[in-house]
């Protein structure tokens, strides 16, 4: 019998503001399932909501990801997987909750917005290395959320955590997106956050517009000027070309190259080839 190799997963970083990325062994992780109890359609996502189907708790840290089994079979063998971040609190270790897109021919978001109410849903967590730093209060300056697209949903989760709660007062929230609606929803979000931090929504082209990248970077200048103060802490998610621009640009402006953090939710291969 020949010897399981095991999956890799793509691990993303910087260095004086220059993007990699690199192929490392994913953890082994027990599979686990969960039952579909709620959801709530949107004009161009949909929320769900997951009961584990076992007792044994889900311990997570907020801004975390579970990777979902697609069902469908990969011409190596492999199973196609995607990977949703929690918008869930961490508290909460018996359900979590997902955001997805309605993308035509993607196979997680087919399968979720397919997926009926009792329906079941094999996946492993939790994953991903967005954190709350232990020294974060014992530095000064705000904490910067910057999230575009559907990375609204590790913020989400993040700010619902229990990590971040000491720092909520200081924290400033962003949420860059082609139009009010384009993930879940404004009034979703603000339902979501209720008290947790204002949320500042801000325009931005679509994916494969030629001056996306320049919206963000002209706003980031614009907010390094107007700031006064560098933040204590930035957190980028979502597209990884605009993390990716984003870190430069902060370095660039003095802030440590350890005050930021970044999780990548698409764009991946062009990041990895950013200077």
């Amino acid at each position: 019998m020949p010897v399981p190799v095991p999956d890799l997963q793509i691990a993303y970083g910087h260095v004086y503001g220059l993007c990699f990325v690199i192929l490392v062994p994913a953890r082994m992780s027990d599979v686990r399932t969960a039952v579909l109890r709620a959801a709530r359609d949107f004009s161009c996502s949909r929320w769900l909501r997951f009961e584990l189907s076992d007792e044994r708790p889900l311990s997570f840290r907020g801004g975390q990801y579970v990777i979902v089994d697609t069902g469908l079979v990969l011409p190596d063998g492999r199973i196609r997987k995607r990977a949703y971040s929690m918008l869930s609190p961490d508290s909460d270790v018996q359900c979590f909750e997902l955001g997805v897109f309605r993308l035509a021919g993607g196979e997680g978001s087919e399968l979720l917005n397919q997926l009926s109410e009792g329906s079941e849903l094999r996946f492993t967590a939790p994953w991903g290395k967005l954190h709350v730093p232990d020294d974060l209060g014992e530095r000064s300056g705000p904490v910067w959320l910057i999230a575009t697209d559907s990375g609204m949903s590790a913020a989400l989760g993040m700010l619902r955590g229990a990590a971040l709660a000491p720092h909520l007062s200081r924290l400033q929230l962003w949420h860059f997106r082609t139009h009010a609606d384009a993930y879940l929803s404004e009034a979703f979000l603000h339902e979501q956050l209720g008290s947790l931090a204002d949320l500042c929504p801000e325009p931005l082209a679509s994916v494969h517009a030629p001056l996306r990248s320049l919206e963000l970077q002209h706003w980031l200048e614009e907010r390094l000027n107007k700031a006064g103060e560098l933040p204590a802490q930035v957190y980028l998610i979502g597209d990884g070309i605009l993390a990716c621009q984003a870190t430069a640009q902060l370095i660039a402006a003095g802030l440590p190259e350890e005050q930021i953090q970044s999780e990548s939710f698409f764009n991946h291969e062009k990041k990895s080839k950013l200077t």
